[in-house]
């Protein structure tokens, strides 16, 4: 299904003000063989992710889950390889201004 979207890449100015606005972003280039469509590579930007829950959510699962995503991130990287690095534990983020789950810690 053709959507008509197009990806436009970004400028080496607008890339600069972008991750100075927001440091926990980063330059980042979409290789023109990720889509067939693609005729040259894309510069944006990459931003963390984050999962979001809720103190309700019972911390031994919240526990469980990061540990099942930890202890597979190498499998997701083989498959994802544009992930360049290892999930931050929150205990060294620096920009992070929410509460953290009991879970994670």
């Amino acid at each position: 299904m053709d959507c008509n979207g197009h990806l436009i890449s970004l400028t080496d100015e607008i890339l600069t003000n972008f991750t100075k606005l927001i440091p926990s972003a980063k330059p980042f280039v979409i290789q023109k063989s990720t889509y067939p469509e693609l005729t040259n590579e894309i510069k944006t930007v990459a931003i963390p992710l984050v999962l979001v829950t809720h103190s309700g959510v019972d911390k031994e699962a919240i526990s469980r889950l990061m540990k099942i995503v930890n202890a597979n991130f190498d499998k997701v990287h083989d498959t994802f390889q544009y992930l360049n690095s290892k999930p931050t534990p929150f205990n060294e983020l620096q920009e992070i201004n929410f509460p953290i789950h009991d879970g994670v810690h």
